[in-house]
């Protein structure tokens, strides 16, 4: 999500604020702005994403499976 604040200067007070999803408009839009010579203060709202890792969250049964094949390619691989 993008959120753009624009500053005219005729209102002093108040700010328009748009968003959208699309990066395109957003871009486009602060081209407008530049060209208008007015204030556009462009944002991401970045959503979080959930990071699972390797081995973490699993239950006993298949950790303990992987520490022996881990165990096995260690012991294999030392010979």
């Amino acid at each position: 999500m993008y959120t753009a604040k624009i500053a005219l200067p005729e209102y002093c007070e108040n700010e328009l604020i748009l968003q959208s999803d699309n990066r395109n408009y957003m871009r486009n839009l602060e081209l407008l702005c530049a060209e208008n010579k007015v204030s556009c203060v462009t944002t991401v709202e970045v959503k979080p994403r959930v990071v699972t890792f390797k081995g973490q969250g699993s239950t006993p049964a298949v950790a303990a499976k992987a520490d022996a094949k881990a165990d096995i390619k260690a012991a294999s691989g030392s010979k």
